[in-house]
C-alpha cells in the first residue's frame, strides 16, 4: 500500500462516447477539452452527483493507497451531501452482524475490523491499514451525532480455499466415479484420509478436470459478489438511501459481456435506469504485465502480480531519485 498514484477519474455516465455537448454549444467537444473547461475539484465533483443520482459507483484498481486515502476523506463530505449507505466489497456479507456491532461500539475495534477485512480475497485480503481507516472514519463520523448516520454493508462472498479446493474435487469426482458419490466435502475428505492412494490417483488423472470445476466455483463466487452488491444498493436506494458502491472497476462498469454476469454496475443501470453514475480512477498509463506474465505461478498468485506491476509502474511518479530507489529495493 504504499505505491504514488496520481488521482484522476474516467467517468461513465451510463454510456460514455468519445465527444460530450456543453450549454448548447453547436461544437464538440473531446473530453479531455470539456474536462478543462469544466473541472472540478475531485470530491466537490462526486459530491455533487447526489444532487441528480442516488446511486454513485467509485471504481478502484485495488491496494492503491492514494486511492484508498482519498476514499477514506471523502467520508465526511459524503455525510454531509446526505450519503447514508456505504457498499465495499472488501469483507464478507455473511460477517454484516459482526461489523454492525463494532461500527455501534464505543471504542473502535481495528484488530476485529482487520480480521473482516482477510477474510475474503485471499492471499493477499484487504487487511491494510488504509482501508481499516475507512470503517474508522465511518466510526468517528457517527460517534459526533445520533442522526444522519453512515452504514457500510459488505458485499463479498468467498469459500476458504481448502472448502473450495476440496468442492472441485467433490463435483469431478460425482461425475467420474457415479458408484461412490458424496453428498458434502466433508465426507469427501474422510474417505480421502483413508484411502489416500486412490484419492491422490484420482486428483492426479483428473487434474484438468478439477482445475477447471475450480475456476467456474471462482467464477461463480464473482456472480454472487456482484449481485449482493447490486442488491444490497438497490434495496438501500428503493427505502430512499443515497448510496456509495466502493468496489474494484470490474465490478461497477460492464465492460464485455464477459464481466457482465457478475457487474453490480451493469445489474444497476438495468434496473434503475437514469439513477446510476459510474465513476473509476484512472489506472496509470506506464504499466505492463511483465510481471504477471512471466512469474504468476511461479513466485507470485495472479493479484500479487498484477500489484508488482502497477506499483513498478508508478515508481516513477516519485520526483526524488532517492525515493525511487527505496521504492524498488
Amino acid at each position: 500500500m504504499k505505491m504514488p498514484v496520481v488521482i484522476w477519474f474516467l467517468i461513465f455516465p451510463l454510456s460514455p462516447s468519445t465527444y460530450v455537448f456543453a450549454g448548447g454549444a453547436k461544437e464538440s467537444l473531446t473530453y479531455s477539452e470539456f474536462l478543462k473547461k469544466s473541472s472540478q475539484e475531485p470530491v466537490r465533483f462526486i459530491c455533487a452527483k447526489f444532487n441528480t443520482y442516488p446511486i454513485v459507483l467509485l471504481g478502484e484498481h485495488h491496494r492503491i493507497k492514494q486511492q484508498v486515502d482519498f476514499v477514506k476523506n471523502l467520508i465526511r463530505p459524503l455525510k454531509t451531501a446526505g450519503v447514508s449507505v456505504l457498499v465495499l466489497e472488501f469483507g464478507d456479507y455473511r460477517l454484516q452482524p459482526i461489523l454492525d456491532g463494532l461500527l455501534n461500539a464505543n471504542t473502535f475495534d481495528k484488530n476485529k475490523v482487520n480480521a473482516i477485512l482477510k477474510t475474503v480475497d485471499k492471499p493477499l485480503g484487504w487487511g491494510y491499514q488504509e482501508y481499516s481507516d475507512i470503517f474508522e472514519e465511518v466510526w468517528k463520523t457517527n460517534r459526533e451525532t445520533q442522526t444522519a448516520r453512515i452504514k457500510i454493508l459488505l458485499g463479498n462472498y468467498e469459500l476458504e480455499n481448502d472448502e473450495a479446493q476440496w468442492t472441485a474435487i467433490l463435483n469431478v469426482w460425482n461425475v467420474k466415479m457415479p458408484h461412490r458419490q458424496f453428498g458434502n466435502t466433508a465426507d469427501c475428505k474422510k474417505y480421502a484420509d483413508s484411502h489416500s492412494e486412490e484419492v491422490g490417483g484420482f486428483i492426479t488423472q483428473n487434474k484438468e478436470n478439477i482445475a477447471t470445476a475450480f475456476k467456474k466455483l471462482q467464477d461463480s463466487q464473482e456472480e454472487i459478489k456482484g449481485v449482493k452488491i447490486a442488491e444490497l444498493a438497490g434495496t438501500a436506494y428503493l427505502q430512499g438511501s443515497k448510496v456509495l458502491i466502493y468496489a474494484g472497476r470490474n465490478h461497477l462498469i460492464a465492460h464485455t459481456n464477459k464481466l457482465r454476469a457478475y457487474s453490480s454496475g451493469w445489474l444497476l443501470n438495468h434496473r434503475y435506469p437514469g439513477k446510476v453514475y459510474s465513476i473509476a480512477f484512472r489506472s496509470t498509463e506506464r504499466a505492463d504485465n511483465l510481471i504477471e506474465k512471466v512469474f504468476t505461478g511461479v513466485f507470485f498468485e495472479k493479484n500479487e502480480a498484477r500489484f508488482l506491476d502497477n506499483f513498478r509502474a508508478n515508481v516513477s511518479l516519485l520526483k526524488n531519485n532517492y525515493k525511487q530507489s527505496l521504492a524498488l529495493t
